[in-house]
């Protein structure tokens, strides 16, 4: 027995005179500085393996060792050799580490639930328009909705009409007609839109009226019209408005109406640009003569009865006597028109009246003239007397003259 135990105490000894050595070698041998595993990152399928490996640095350090972990043992496993085993859907971090130093590096595993295989693409649009220099998105749809690979490249037929991006936005090019295929990469399934590209907008540079100033009397109208810069802009489109529509209105074709005494100002705008033109409109009141319409009136073709209210107007250079030595502008004169049957017609929301008629100063003189106007919307009829002058003797409040 004490021959075994002295066995044992020498064995002891020598393990002991061992281990030391080999801690002073370690020590005094070249030292590790770094560790790299051989890939950043891998995607497992449930059930998969991947296999790593590790690189000590430098490859000459004294020291080889190393060693592995998973930060998720629920979704993947790793060996004291490296291998990977995917085991549940997830993310995890394969650590590789060396015990004395402390250096690491990591491995990102992702591991996915069983593929699901895509069974065709469809896009949003099966056609689209874009200009040149413009854009137009197209999206895919990649089938089924949780397939494993949604990945599609895109590709249009002729780039020199139009181009698209890995996004499947389409800029146009030149004019033309082209077709933009998206193709998955699971399967090669594709879908397909066409492209017409159309010449880019011509902007708006300015805006003139025909008229930068209009007299109206109450009731008239005039048109104005606008000249676009240059001619062949893309929007022609324009704005108008009146900054006081008690004195007159415009409407979306640029006809003036004057409305009331005053004076206003008429705006046009262009839709593209903004830009502006004006007129100032003045509206003086209505030089008229009031008047009971002896006749028929027809609305339309259908007869509106006799005595029918009216204003009969005449223009500003008209000038009314009353006698050979007295003259009257605006003078209120009672007359009667009478003659052919007066014409009322109502399209396109305009009251128009015309006809022949005779205007007669209560027997003194009769005068033959053509007769047009217009209607306000109240009802009231405004007849325009296309005449320069009247100078008759006439039976003024009763009494001769």
């Amino acid at each position: 027995m004490k021959y075994l135990s002295k066995i044992g105490f020498l064995a002891v000894c020598i393990l002991a005179i061992g281990f030391t050595a080999c801690s002073d070698d370690e020590e005094s041998g070249i030292a590790v500085t770094g560790v790299r595993a051989s890939l950043e990152s891998v995607t497992l399928e449930i059930g998969q393996e991947q296999a790593l490996a590790a690189t000590i640095e430098p490859s000459n350090a004294t020291v080889q060792r190393y060693s592995w972990e998973s930060s998720d043992k629920l979704v993947a496993n790793v060996t004291n050799a490296g291998v990977v085993t995917g085991l549940t859907k997830g993310t995890a971090n394969i650590i590789l580490k060396t015990p004395r130093d402390g250096f690491t590096d990591t491995v990102k595993v992702t591991v996915r639930g069983p593929v699901v295989k895509v069974t065709g693409v469809s896009l949003d649009k099966t056609a689209i328009t874009v200009k040149v220099g413009s854009t137009g998105q197209l999206t895919a749809s990649v089938k089924p909705a949780d397939a494993t690979d949604k990945a599609v490249t895109w590709s249009t037929e002729n780039q020199s009409i139009a181009t698209v991006n890995s996004s499947g936005v389409v800029t146009g090019v030149t004019v033309g007609n082209t077709r933009v295929t998206a193709t998955t990469a699971d399967g090669g399934y594709k879908a397909t839109a066409e492209v017409t590209v159309l010449a880019a907008d011509i902007a708006v540079t300015g805006i003139t009226l025909n008229k930068n100033k209009l007299e109206l009397m109450e009731g008239d109208s005039e048109k104005l019209t606008v000249t676009i810069a240059p001619a062949n802009a893309t929007n022609q489109k324009v704005n108008w408005k009146s900054d006081d529509e008690s004195i007159a209105k415009v409407d979306a074709n640029g006809l003036v109406t004057a409305i009331a005494p005053g004076e206003t100002r008429i705006t046009a705008a262009t839709e593209d640009g903004g830009f502006e033109a004006q007129a100032e409109v003045t509206v003086s009141e209505a030089k008229g003569i009031e008047g009971t319409y002896i006749g028929v009136v027809t609305m339309n073709g259908t007869p509106a009865g006799a005595n029918a209210p009216v204003v009969i107007q005449y223009t500003s250079e008209t000038t009314v006597s009353i006698d050979a030595n007295a003259s009257v502008m605006g003078g209120m004169l009672k007359l009667h028109v009478h003659g052919d049957a007066l014409s009322i017609t109502f399209a396109d929301g305009i009251y128009t009246i015309s006809g022949d008629a005779i205007t007669d100063d209560f027997g003194y003189g009769p005068k033959s003239t053509k007769v047009d106007g217009t209607i306000d919307e109240n009802g009231k009829i405004y007849l325009h007397l296309k005449i320069t002058s009247i100078t008759e003797k006439v039976e003024y409040n009763g009494q001769k003259k």
